[in-house]
């Protein structure tokens, strides 16, 4: 029966699929398309002072929404029905102020579905919360009913509609040019997956698939965006043709969640400074492009800055990645410690450009090749130049900065003396010394407990793996695999 229902179903919403395709009557016009980021990550929330930079750095580079989210504030999610304490409430207002001055619309969200009821209590407790977001300057709030609990009442998506309503109601009340928008549990997979219920498997399952969601939102005004991951939670690639389909299923304004740089939940420990790897053309297909930030601000700013440079210039992702660098640096009055640091966190477990370390994997294989003097000395250069990070991080003028980057500039360093000293031991072997193979041995060993790991990243249980994204976990090792090759040498 749930074959034949699954079945019955799926006709049913393909057919609607192209009904929808064939619909002259397109979604409302949402301009101008959103760019930005989301501070939407498990771990602790940044500071006011970090969001009030990076809100500056937007503005900076051409991008116009910061979506304030964090899913560690308890007024946020957990303890959602209680107001924000003034001191709280006053930041957000401050920070929703700033970004008004500087032309970065500042998105407040909600996200009650942990214990969301649609009874009187529950519904007077949103509109008391929505009037505290409206009275700290929002112009557009969303509601997110993201990762709700199977057992949550939320997790009804009569529940949901009822709760989106009532937002939608109150907050144009109050403001008739106001933008309210939302996500549902089932958040990414394809126009398809999503039409027939046929989605990639959650961690956990809902009684109801995902069409049956997809079905009750057609009950909202078609003015209400919605936010959308691609085809996965991490996707392996996010193109526009996907991203059309997706906007002509929900027949409503498409926004982008992209989860990278994100660095939370199996991902904690690591930083990924590398390119945007998404195509530039993104934003043209959709309503809005928003990154969903690492737990490090300022680190973030690099893919933000290539993103940057991707979607409002069109620049490939490799010239974008160089260019938004720079810009980093030169917003942080950081010298070029961003711009030496992020060619050894580049790549990406779950992302298709798995390069890393590209310049020190080219000198160590050309050492093998050809160990002359010249490609030793190139080599040698190279790493001392990768130990040396870390001490010019620590004279940064900025001792937040500092803290936040010195984890990696850290890790740096020790991968280059790893390497170093087995570059050494090759040498002493070759000229018929005796090198301590078990001490390099002990040091390959250390390479792999190293967070975050430099020239490469650290595994993702394929476990895991599979519930996150529609792509293989793809491992680099730069310094373990030199190492390595060293031993098998000595």
């Amino acid at each position: 029966m749930r074959t034949l229902s699954v079945l019955v179903r799926a006709v049913g919403s393909i057919s609607l699929v192209v009904a929808l395709a064939c619909d002259a009557g397109a979604p409302a016009p949402f301009e101008p398309r959103w760019a930005g980021v989301i501070e939407g990550f498990y771990g602790e929330p940044y500071t006011h002072e970090a969001r009030l930079q990076v809100i500056d750095f937007l503005a900076a580079r051409g991008l116009d929404t910061y979506v304030y989210g964090p899913k560690d504030d308890p007024y946020h999610r957990d303890r959602w029905r209680e107001p924000y304490p003034t001191d709280a409430a006053s930041e957000l207002q401050a920070l929703v102020a700033h970004g008004t001055t500087r032309g970065v619309r500042v998105v407040l969200a909600l996200a009650p579905g942990s214990d969301y009821a649609a009874d009187e209590a529950d519904e007077a407790a949103l509109r008391a919360k929505l009037d505290q977001l409206l009275d700290m300057g929002a112009q557009s709030v969303c509601v997110l009913f993201d990762d709700v609990s199977p057992g949550s009442p939320a997790a009804e998506p009569e529940v949901q509609v009822r709760a989106l309503r009532l937002a939608y109601d109150h907050v144009r009340a109050r403001d008739r040019d106001a933008t309210v928008c939302f996500i549902g549990p089932y958040y990414f997979g394809t126009a398809e997956q999503l039409a027939s219920g046929d989605t990639p498997p959650f961690a956990f399952s809902y009684e109801h698939p995902s069409d049956a969601y997809y079905d009750a939102y057609r009950a909202l005004p078609r003015d209400m965006p919605i936010l959308w991951t691609g085809r996965h939670v991490i996707p392996t690639t996010i193109t526009a043709e996907e991203a059309r389909a997706m906007r002509r299923f929900v027949g409503r304004p498409l926004l982008v969640w992209d989860n990278v740089p994100v660095n939370d939940m199996v991902l904690t420990g690591d930083v990924f400074l590398g390119p945007w790897q998404r195509p530039g053309e993104l934003l043209g297909a959709t309503d809005g492009v928003l990154l969903n930030l690492m737990t490090q601000p300022r680190a973030s700013l690099v893919m933000v800055g290539a993103a940057a440079h991707a979607m409002l210039e069109g620049s490939a992702p490799e010239a974008a990645w160089t260019t938004g660098a720079a810009d980093v640096d030169a917003f942080l009055s950081s010298g070029d410690a961003l711009q030496r640091l992020a060619p050894y966190y580049r790549s990406h477990p779950l992302l298709p450009d798995t390069r890393d370390a590209v310049q020190l994997a080219q000198r160590m294989e050309t050492f093998w090749t050809d160990p002359s003097a010249a490609n030793e000395a190139a080599l040698r250069e190279e790493l001392l130049a990768a130990e040396a990070i870390a001490a010019d991080v620590a004279t940064l003028s900025d001792a937040t900065l500092i803290t936040e980057l010195a984890p990696a500039a850290a890790s740096v360093q020790r991968a280059a003396e790893v390497a170093r000293a087995a570059l050494d031991a090759v040498l002493d072997a070759r000229s018929g010394g005796s090198p301590d193979r078990a001490a390099i041995d002990a040091q390959r060993a250390e390479l792999r407990t190293l967070r975050p790991q430099p020239g490469g990243h650290a595994p993702v249980p394929s476990l895991v793996q599979r519930f996150i994204s529609d792509g293989s976990s793809v491992r680099v090792d730069v310094f373990g695999a030199f190492v390595e090759r060293a031993l098998e040498e000595l």
